[in-house]
């Protein structure tokens, strides 16, 4: 079994930081336009970043249809 790529990277973890921020003010800010705004983009951010992340994480060589 490959060994497991260690390296992170940081535009990625810079984006979930910037995305998590925003749950946060999502949160304590509800039921106001900022809050509409920002549900319109940090949960489908987390999936963008999570497709991303998930071929190097599972050893997908190539995507196969």
């Amino acid at each position: 079994m490959k060994e497991a790529n260690k390296k992170r990277i940081l535009w990625i973890d810079y984006a979930k930081a910037f995305a998590m921020f925003f749950v946060v003010i999502g949160h304590v800010n509800s039921g106001n336009y900022l809050t509409n705004w920002i549900y319109s983009f940090h949960m489908p951010l987390f999936f963008f970043l999570s497709g991303i992340t998930l071929k190097a994480y599972r050893g997908v060589e190539t995507l196969r249809y």
